[in-house]
């Protein structure tokens, strides 16, 4: 084996160090550096029970919350596991290859670089390994975008270790399951709770066999607690929309989203959609959706691809209509002709009504409608605004879209609440509604609104799109609506 670090004891150190992985961690990974106040580091609690729980044959599944450590704890686990067993190979895995590639790979350089065996271990891009043993002894990764991709990997020292959990489908878990056939295999699951159920959620709230749950929290409300590497002012910056908000419980308090019976698109979904990548479907038409607004909120603008949100913005007020209507019109024609919008389609409630004149006296193919104007399922909604933000609930129901991982936006796709009509009817709440229910905290929904639009010119197909709801014909030679002629 290559201990050379360890000089002539490497055997005995090695046999003392398997069975005590914190001592290893601290000894030759931290020995000597010093946290920002100048202290020696250490560990954490949770840390060492994450690694303890590794070396006394079980799996922990560590729930957490954002900065806590977590990413640290994969590194260091990862570099004790290939260095003191006999054989050892790594398998990390995640939905995405950038959570490999952009956290976890350059953390474990990190804790790497001027540790006692730093030239003991040999890191790449792509792979890592203890220096002569580069296909006995290594860390290699690959994502869980295909379950059969995972299955095989055996070894009787195997660990796999699985990043952003909460992320991968049920299907993949079970074929990494299927690895996991011999008696000193570890498996270590991390991942912040964005979702109510699922595999990673269920072995956390209900551990069985070698599963051991482990909670790491940036904050706890009930003893004001705080992790040391979260500050103050994030918490305060998550908790302004209340306790019970998504992002709070999610990133702070390392707990799942509450489920609302009466949300229009859960949180779950929304952040599902921000975690899939799919390609662009030339079969669909490119909508613009734009959400005007003059004083105190902001202009919202959405482009959507059938089942992918491209681009999402949103812009300052702008004191004059026609501001905006420049500000649009140059977009347009400094879009190349092939990635064109097919129809842009403008709120034109309130303010709207001057951008919506002077964008089709521009010609373009602009779609003008009033979301307080009636629906066209009259039995089912309320009004227009209702149908399409339900619309735009069965598109991510559907769980199989896009959308940029954009805070903002997914922030303001998940509060807009609904409810029942006397008559039965769903109506989902206005914006002045959904300020008010936050305390005027809440950001007004612009970006999100602008999104909604996007589903008010009927079928998302090119093929199928003969009859705007709202307008009239289509010239089916260039998919413009005839109201682009105004």
């Amino acid at each position: 084996m290559s201990w050379e670090s360890l000089g002539e004891n490497a055997e005995e150190a090695i046999e003392y160090y398997l069975s005590n992985p914190v001592s290893f961690v601290e000894d030759l990974i931290l020995h000597e550096r010093l946290d920002e106040h100048g202290k020696r580091m250490a560990l954490d609690g949770k840390q060492k029970e994450v690694l303890t729980l590794l070396a006394a044959g079980k799996w922990p599944v560590l729930q957490k919350a954002r900065g806590t450590g977590g990413t640290m704890a994969m590194a260091v686990a990862i570099l004790w596991w290939i260095y003191c067993h006999p054989t050892a190979k790594v398998i990390c895995t995640a939905p995405k290859e950038d959570q490999l590639v952009i956290n976890l790979w350059p953390e474990i350089n990190g804790w790497l670089k001027n540790s006692k065996i730093e030239k003991d271990i040999v890191w790449s891009k792509t792979k890592i390994f203890l220096r002569g043993r580069e296909t006995e002894n290594f860390v290699a990764y690959q994502t869980a975008q295909e379950p059969e991709r995972l299955q095989g990997a055996h070894d009787p020292f195997l660990l796999i270790i699985i990043e952003e959990a909460s992320g991968v489908k049920d299907a993949s878990f079970q074929a990494l399951l299927g690895s996991l056939t011999q008696k000193y295999n570890g498996l270590m699951i991390v991942y912040n709770p964005t979702k109510t159920i699922g595999f990673a959620i269920e072995y956390f709230k209900h551990p069985k066999g070698r599963f051991a749950p482990v909670h790491m929290p940036g904050y706890d409300l009930r003893t004001k607690w705080r992790h040391p590497l979260v500050t103050q002012e994030y918490v305060d910056d998550l908790k302004r929309h209340g306790l019970d908000d998504p992002y709070f419980r999610i990133y702070v308090l390392g707990l799942p989203p509450l489920h609302d019976a009466d949300s229009v698109i859960p949180f779950e979904w929304v952040h599902e959609a921000a975690q899939m990548e799919l390609p662009i479907d030339k079969n669909y038409r490119r909508i613009w959706g734009v959400d005007p607004a003059m004083t105190g909120d902001r202009v919202g603008f959405c482009e959507r691809i059938g089942t992918k949100v491209t681009r999402i913005e949103d812009w300052t007020a702008m004191v004059d209509s026609t501001l905006l209507v420049g500000k649009i019109v140059h977009m347009y024609r400094e879009t190349p002709l092939e990635h064109r919008p097919h129809e842009i389609v403008v709120d034109r409630l309130g303010v709207g009504w001057g951008v919506a004149d002077g964008l089709a006296a521009a010609g373009l193919p602009i779609s003008p409608i009033s979301v307080s104007q009636v629906p066209s399922i009259r039995a089912k909604f309320d009004r227009l605004r209702s149908e399409l933000w339900w619309q735009a609930r069965e598109w991510f129901e559907s769980r199989a879209v896009s959308i940029p991982d954009e805070k903002e936006f997914i922030e303001e796709l998940t509060k807009p609440k609904y409810s029942l009509s006397p008559t039965g009817k769903i109506v989902v709440e206005s914006k002045l509604e959904s300020k008010k229910r936050f305390g005027g905290r809440a950001r007004s929904p612009d970006k999100a609104d602008a999104f909604m639009l996007t589903f008010a010119v009927g079928l998302d197909k090119i093929e199928e799109h003969r009859v705007d709801r709202y307008a009239g014909e289509v010239d089916e030679d260039d998919g413009v609506s005839w109201v682009g002629a105004w």
